[in-house]
């Protein structure tokens, strides 16, 4: 079974409640740890797939980056 947070707001369940918490309740992140302190955003299966996609983003830009110093272009 998938791993959900449970927003202490409404209840409802979801992999990642930074655009919930926003959206559904107008708090910002700072609002929301103020109210509910070491209460975790996203689930560690999405904050990995996170990691992996910053990881493959920083990898293409070096790439673009060593094709701009040998080229100019």
């Amino acid at each position: 079974m998938e791993e959900l947070i449970v927003c202490p707001l409404c209840g409802n369940r979801y992999k990642l409640l930074t655009r919930h918490i926003r959206t559904a309740h107008g708090l910002s992140k700072e609002e929301f740890f103020k109210k509910f302190p070491g209460t975790p955003l996203f689930t560690p299966e999405c904050s990995h797939r996170h990691s992996l996609a910053a990881i493959e983003g920083a990898k293409a830009q070096t790439e673009e980056y060593k094709q701009y110093i040998v080229t100019g272009k």
